[in-house]
């Protein structure tokens, strides 16, 4: 049955058909061959009527000579007339017996019969000897010859009738027992054949049954099966024991439902956020399998874009919320704000440096906080602008980003044996295209791409801080500038309080023109969040259309 159920549906159909073309080659032959036998039983049946019949013939001929004798010894006109038309019925009578005689003893029934045959032709010889001797005596008119005759023909009669019984005797026996064969044969043939023919239907019903449910209980399954996934259900399918198309088409759908559960496990981990599951779908090959895998390849990319987008805007407002503090000491301000960088970016050292525009002729870059090794560190360093990496960003007004410090810069250690940092970012403070400083950081690790966006952001709210902070020092420059002059100009007061309206306007708009710069940031920071929900949303919308 293993065999059967490893074929091909083409080859069982095959093999049912020569199966039922051997039962039926088979009872063919078996009734065929009872037929044989019926035809030989008919044929027997048919001899044997015939042995009958020419036994009956014979012994009616033999009764007939007997009574041509005696018609011949009362027959009153013995003209030749008379004795040709007498001796013609006598010769009838006598070919007549001896053409049965001779087709008994050519009939196939046996032995016996054909041996006694064989001993009645001596005695009809004899028999039709003395008859016509007796005739021709009775012709004659030889009543001493007819008196001997007469006795002679009696004995021959009586010998002739005494063979003639026997014979009589064995083809009666014999035909009784033949026909009673025969009559056997022919119904044991008949209920042979009625048999062969019920055990034929049976068992080519059987054989068709039994394909009929090989065939149909895995397509029946699988129906059942196709019928719960068309309601949205998983079914737990068992592996097929058919390796036909049906094997393979239960095999199929038991890939179908395994990658419909992994896409089931798959919608569910996606929508936890977890997008780096090892769910697996169709193998992540296939239309459905390739646009699932990009899907979530999309999600992954837009949701590590988010955690950076919203690593960055964190850090923006806490930068923002150390730069409101309030801290009226500007240098522990820039070093709250390099220690918070350094910290939040994981990088290893950096520092902030300020361009001192004191005098207009005498610009240079001057270290303002330096932060390495979770401490703060003291360097006073002028830097020329042009001058080294911090000096050519002031030029250039260009953030640079280096993976390999140059052996002139400056290294800072912790006196623990750290590494020396081989990234290196400078980012310039711009307010109006005009740098007012630069940040810069280096690290042992390769900075990432969100970090130095995150940092020039931080910058550029820097920069406006710093701006903020020349223009106030100005101010206070001035104001003090004025007082001096109030109390050695008493008679210009009035130009000195013009002097001191305008100052405060100054620093009304210089106020007016930070807080505009700042509200403007945080309207940007919600336009790129509110575009990224719209973007989340749509991914969201295709992911349950793909569903």
């Amino acid at each position: 049955m293993s065999i059967f159920n490893n074929l091909k549906i083409k080859h069982k159909i095959l093999f049912i058909i020569g199966l039922n073309m051997f039962f039926f080659v088979l009872s063919g032959t078996f009734c065929y061959r009872a037929l044989i036998l019926l035809d030989n039983s008919q044929q027997q049946l048919i001899t044997n009527t015939s042995a009958i019949y020419n036994q009956m013939n014979a012994d009616m001929m033999h009764d007939a000579l007997r009574a041509d004798v005696y018609k011949a010894l009362l027959l009153e006109d013995k003209g030749e007339v008379a004795q040709k038309a007498f001796r013609t019925e006598f010769n009838e009578h006598k070919a007549s017996f001896q053409k049965s005689l001779e087709v008994l003893s050519e009939l196939d029934i046996n032995d016996s019969v054909k041996i006694a045959v064989h001993e009645v032709l001596p005695a009809l010889n004899k028999y039709i000897v003395q008859s016509e001797q007796l005739i021709a005596f009775t012709f004659q008119k030889d009543s001493v010859q007819i008196a001997a005759g007469l006795i002679a023909f009696n004995a021959s009669f009586d010998l002739l009738a005494e063979k003639m019984s026997v014979l009589s005797a064995l083809i009666s026996d014999s035909s009784e027992k033949q026909n009673a064969s025969a009559n056997g044969i022919v119904s044991f043939n008949k209920l042979l054949i009625v048999g062969i023919l019920i055990a034929s239907l049976c068992v080519m019903g059987g054989i068709g049954f039994r394909t009929a449910r090989l065939l149909s209980e895995p397509i029946l399954k699988a129906k059942d099966v196709l019928s719960e996934l068309s309601l949205g259900n998983l079914m737990q399918i068992t592996d097929s024991q058919y390796t036909d198309e049906i094997g393979e088409m239960n095999q199929a759908l038991h890939t179908l439902v395994d990658n419909l559960s992994n896409i089931k496990g798959f919608a569910t981990e996606v929508g936890n956020g977890k997008f780096d599951s090892n769910v697996s779908v169709f193998n992540n090959s296939g239309e459905l399998g390739t646009a699932l895998a990009t899907m979530r390849q999309s999600l992954k990319t837009i949701s590590e874009e988010e955690n950076k987008r919203n690593w960055g805007n964190t850090g923006i407002t806490q930068v923002n919320e150390i730069l409101r503090s309030g801290n009226e000491n500007f240098s522990i301000l820039l070093d709250q704000v390099i220690s918070f960088i350094i910290k939040y970016t994981q990088t290893n050292q950096g520092c902030i440096s300020l361009v001192d525009s004191t005098n207009p002729q005498d610009l240079h870059l001057s270290i303002q906080a330096c932060y390495a090794y979770n401490r703060k560190k003291y360097i006073n360093k002028r830097i020329e602008i042009g001058e080294g990496l911090a000096g050519q960003v002031v030029l250039e007004k260009e953030t640079i980003y280096l993976q390999e410090i140059p052996h002139d810069y400056i290294a800072i250690t912790s006196g623990l044996g750290e590494a020396t940092p081989k990234n290196i970012l400078i980012v310039p403070m711009k307010v109006d295209e005009e740098v007012v400083g630069v940040l810069e950081v280096a690290s042992l690790q390769i900075i990432p791409a969100h970090h130095i966006q995150f940092l020039e952001r931080v910058c550029t709210n820097l920069g406006l801080h710093v701006s903020n902070e020349n223009k106030n020092i100005q101010t206070r420059n001035l104001l003090e500038m004025t007082l001096q002059q109030k109390e050695a100009l008493q008679s210009q007061e009035e130009e000195v309080r013009q002097n001191m309206e305008e100052l405060y306007a100054i620093q009304e708009d210089v106020r007016r023109r930070e807080s505009e710069y700042l509200q403007r940031i945080e309207e940007l920071e919600q336009e790129r969040t509110n575009h990224y929900q719209v973007q989340v949303r749509q991914v969201q919308g295709a992911f349950k259309e793909v569903l």
